[in-house]
Parts: structure tokens; C-alpha cells; sequence
């Protein structure tokens, strides 16, 4: 497995000397090369959103394509899911396929 190293940034913090340079964020070190290590990091990032529902999500990922399954009972929660996943590295595209519950759903009793 290879290592992909992001240079630190050139960015100095104004309480530091001009010598001093930022250290690449923990994010910056995480290999990219297998799927279920992005996948992983994409369920992580569901799991640590606020939102219950959103936490309950799931997705599978294979070659740069994120596929977001679950249900919620909001389109702004469905936003909300996908927006969670946009900055996880290795995704190059997000299929959202949430279903959002409708108040019928919840009141309507199943026909047999």
C-alpha cells in the first residue's frame, strides 16, 4: 500500500517566526489507494454528523463513485448526507440515492 504525503503548506501563523511552517493535517496523511479505505472514511464521516437520520445512512464506493442508500424524513437531510461526504478524498462523484419518507408513508397502514 502506498502512502500519498501532502506538502505542508507554506502559510506561516502570525504568532509564529518566518521560519516556522504548518504541519499537514492528520486528513493529509491517510492512504488513498484502496476502496474500503475511502468507503471507511466516507461511513466515518456520516457517523460523526449531528443529525440521527443521517448517521443511520450508508455507502459503498468503488472506483471514485460514492453511492449514498438509506432513508431520512427530509430532502434536508438527504442534502444534508451528501453534503457531509463532498470533501472526502478519493470521491470523484456522489450517487444519492437516500429515500425521503413522506408524512403519507408514516400515517398510511401497508396494503397486503
Amino acid at each position: 500500500m502506498s502512502l500519498i504525503l501532502l506538502s505542508p503548506t507554506e502559510k506561516t501563523h502570525s504568532c509564529l517566526t518566518s521560519s516556522a511552517k504548518q504541519l499537514p493535517s492528520p486528513e493529509a496523511l491517510v492512504p488513498l489507494t484502496r476502496y474500503d479505505d475511502v468507503q471507511s472514511r466516507a461511513q466515518a464521516s456520516l457517523r460523526g454528523c449531528p443529525y440521527r437520520e443521517v448517521q443511520k445512512t450508508t455507502c459503498l464506493f468503488h472506483k471514485g463513485v460514492l453511492l449514498l442508500r438509506g432513508e431520512v424524513s427530509s430532502y434536508y437531510l438527504k442534502q444534508i448526507a451528501q453534503t457531509v461526504l463532498m470533501n472526502v478524498e478519493g470521491v470523484n462523484h456522489i450517487v444519492n440515492t437516500i429515500h425521503v419518507r413522506t408524512a403519507d408513508a408514516s400515517i398510511m397502514p401497508k396494503q397486503a
